[in-house]
Parts: C-alpha cells; structure tokens; sequence
C-alpha cells in the first residue's frame, strides 16, 4: 500500500460448516460489502465477524498498513569546480515510504547508477526515479550539474622600443 493509496485488500480462508455470511467494519468512510474478499482498502483497522450456517460466529481484527508519509527526497548537489572537469555529486536522503529503496538515474551521455548517492558527474541533467519496498514510485525527479566559466588567460605583449626599457 502507498501512503494515501485506496489499494489496500484482505483476502480471507474461511473452513467451517459453509454458507458463510460476513460483517465488516472498519475506518469510518468505510461501506461493509458483506463479502468474503475486501478490496479497495484504506489503511486502517478492519474487523470481519463470520457467521456459518449454524449461527457459530467467529471474529477477526486486521490492520492494513500505509506507510506515515509519502516518498520524498533531500538533496544536495554540488557541481563543478572547474570548467570541463567531472566533479559534480548529488546526494539524496530519502524519507517516508516503505524502506528498502530502489534508486535509478539517468543522466547526460548515456549515464546510468542504481548508487543512492552519485559523484564524478559531468555537467548535464540527471534524473532520478525511486521505488519503495511496497513498489511505490517517485518519479522523474530532475537535477542540474552546472560548470564555472572556463578560465582563460589573455595577453597582452608591449614590445619594448630601441635602446629604452620601456617594455612590460
């Protein structure tokens, strides 16, 4: 289940002495749909009383569980120190969902990690997309590695006339 997601379901295995009916309730914008099966679930707690065809009833509670917040990423990117060079990095630190996390880059020149965090980055745009345990997706997270001004040197030559030290 994704955090906010309605994708929550229970399954129920009911043995007994058939003609089973069923009575749900659970969090308060649920509707008791008198199946078996529940699908569509928020999270929250969910009570189930089966009732088989000799009026012999038996009760379960069942918590489907979301993640307490979304996906969601703190990031810090350094980019080039010297024009040309490959020193760029970005860290992420990645909060909420469900742990572990699934990581995929994508960047300039056919660049690609599944590493958290990347270093020794060209300039250019990387994208990040993640995926949680419960294969929850962060998408298209985009980034930009810039580069200084390249240093240039320009010259200036003065000639020094005849017989004179005026030159520089």
């Amino acid at each position: 289940l994704c955090f906010g997601d309605l994708t929550g379901e229970i399954n129920l295995t009911i043995t007994g002495n058939g003609n089973f009916g069923y009575n749900w309730t659970g969090p308060p914008s649920f509707i008791n749909p008198g199946t078996e099966d529940i699908t569509g679930l928020e999270a929250g707690t969910y009570s189930v009383t089966v009732t088989d065809i000799n009026g012999c009833i038996a009760t379960e509670n069942i918590d489907v569980i979301s993640p307490l917040s979304p996906l969601s990423i703190n990031s810090s990117i350094n980019d080039l120190l010297c024009f040309g060079d490959s020193t760029g990095s970005i860290d992420i630190l990645i909060n909420g969902g469900t742990p572990s996390y699934t990581t995929n880059w994508i960047g300039p020149n056919g660049y690609n990690s599944t590493n958290e965090d990347i270093s020794n980055l060209d300039t250019g745009q990387y994208i990040l997309n993640i995926i949680d345990d419960n294969g929850c997706p962060l998408s298209g997270n985009t980034f930009n590695i810039n580069q200084p001004d390249t240093l240039s040197i320009i010259e200036n030559i003065i000639l020094p006339t005849c017989n004179a030290s005026d030159g520089e």
